[in-house]
């Protein structure tokens, strides 16, 4: 499995209805993607090289 591929998996696991958030590419990091809910709050997910997994950063309030 790739590592785009580890992360799309990641946002499938967590998130029941894709269909209440947004996906957009976060290019500043590896495999980024920007999850963002209704409420404009989001979630930056990766895939982290150097541990080689998926990682995430909440948005900071």
């Amino acid at each position: 499995m790739s590592n785009e591929e580890c992360v799309m998996k990641w946002i499938k696991e967590i998130f029941d209805d894709l269909n209440e958030v947004t996906i957009g590419a976060y290019s500043c990091l590896s495999c980024g993607k920007k999850v963002t809910d209704c409420t404009d709050d989001y979630v930056i997910v990766y895939f982290d090289d150097e541990r080689d997994r998926v990682n995430y950063l909440f948005k900071e309030k």
